[in-house]
């Protein structure tokens, strides 16, 4: 579940920035993990490169051309 999100754009590099911070519930699981629970608070944060428009404009839309995601998680999980 997202609890807050952020997305910038440079236009005229087309450099990005974005961060969702999350809070999760962990409730079973397979195999060793079978019986797994726990809650996680953390924060997802990608920066990248997005494509550009033949008008020079940046192509949201599209994949990035380059992406580097930070995930930071905090919680306990019991098995």
């Amino acid at each position: 579940m997202s609890a807050g999100a952020t997305f910038t754009v440079d236009p005229h590099t087309c450099l990005f920035h974005a961060s969702t911070r999350q809070n999760a519930h962990i409730e079973g699981g397979t195999g060793l993990f079978a019986h797994a629970s726990g809650t996680f608070t953390g924060t997802v944060s990608p920066e990248g490169l997005l494509p550009g428009n033949p008008d020079g404009s940046c192509a949201a839309g599209k994949p990035a051309l380059h992406e580097v995601d930070q995930v930071m998680l905090n919680g306990t999980l019991s098995l």
